[in-house]
């Protein structure tokens, strides 16, 4: 690019343990490691406002070639939509990633929360927006661009940035990172492990929210379960699984979750549900098995044959480190993806 690029990161990056953040700490690290030049805008609703509208009103929107926007599920701010006009009009090529396309579903409306209903809506005027304006739509996958109905799009899922060596494995070790809500059959999975533990000595490690410990609260007392408010990074051993427990929902089968990639980095063979997308993917490069989503004998008679079978998990471990190398999954890939389309 001759000038820079503008990111709009609707998110507190600061806040570490959420997967949009991580995903756009990476993006970041990325261009600056590419040295491409950028500028960015992110943090609370407060200060993306306050640097939007510093923006919008200087005579610096000529340093710019390009914008690219990750955007969140709770819509862009009015400052940022006046930004994106003022671009728009200097014809500087803008693109945006979609991530979560929860307000197209009417299970996620909660109508007795006014917060949520208004969340939603900007979510809907933001995606307008952006098929207005946006040279290109980036989509986690097919199946989600279908969803939206999108001509303009790319796919561009979550990426690998390197592995993380945090030791030797630590057997009978199970993982999960992520959230507690009603896209995550956590009940079930905690019930297997529940089961395991009465005929292995197992150890299951939950990192998790603080403010989502409530929900599996009932679970802290098991000698068993230990539950962190970490960064992958900070694990102190490698775990023998990880598990994506997706529930059996539309959007499920079209979702590609970050912590699938953020797996495959702590180099860990995985149990997933048989969303599409995540089923086809744990297929297709054959880092570990797929279980009925919300049936608890087929991931407990999946968990144990990983945790049992050394040499399917051997097998397992290899093409997690063969995916490793696959440029194609990088974010480095990802990344000049978008400046050459920025760009052409």
């Amino acid at each position: 690019m001759k000038n820079k690029l503008l990111i709009l990161a609707m998110y507190d990056l600061s806040v570490r343990n959420i997967a949009p953040a991580r995903r756009m700490r990476a993006i970041i690290n990325t261009f600056q490691k590419i040295n491409v030049p950028f500028e960015s805008i992110s943090g609370s609703r407060k200060q993306r406002m306050n640097n939007a509208l510093k923006l919008l009103f200087s005579k610096r929107t000529s340093d710019f070639s390009g914008v690219y926007i990750e955007s969140t599920n709770s819509g862009m701010l009015f400052s940022e939509f006046l930004l994106l006009l003022k671009f728009r009009i200097k014809k500087i090529p803008i693109s945006v990633y979609i991530r979560d396309i929860y307000p197209k579903y009417k299970q996620y409306w909660l109508w007795n929360n006014y917060r949520v209903i208004f969340a939603h809506l900007f979510w809907l005027f933001s995606y307008y927006v952006y098929k207005q304006m946006c040279k290109v739509i980036y989509v986690p996958s097919e199946l989600m661009a279908q969803k939206l109905s999108l001509e303009n799009y790319k796919i561009l899922p979550p990426g690998f940035s390197s592995s993380i060596e945090l030791g030797r494995v630590k057997q009978n070790s199970i993982f999960y990172a992520g959230g507690t809500g009603p896209q995550y059959d956590i009940e079930c999975f905690l019930l297997v492990c529940e089961k395991l533990s009465k005929e292995l000595d197992i150890s299951v490690t939950f990192f998790c929210r603080k403010n989502e410990i409530k929900k599996i609260d009932k679970w802290q007392s098991e000698s068993w379960f230990n539950i962190h408010h970490k960064d992958l990074e900070q694990l102190d051993f490698q775990p023998q699984i990880a598990v994506i427990p997706l529930t059996n929902s539309e959007y499920g089968n079209l979702a590609f979750p970050v912590k699938l990639m953020d797996y495959v980095s702590i180099n860990t063979p995985m149990i997933v549900s048989n969303s599409t997308v995540t089923k086809n993917f744990v297929n297709r490069h054959e880092i570990g098995l797929v279980a009925d989503s919300g049936n608890m004998e087929d991931y407990y008679t999946k968990t144990k044959i990983i945790l049992e079978n050394r040499e399917l998990y051997t097998e397992l471990l290899s093409n997690v480190y063969d995916l490793q190398k696959n440029p194609e999954i990088t974010w480095e890939y990802k990344c000049k993806q978008i400046i050459k389309d920025l760009s052409s």
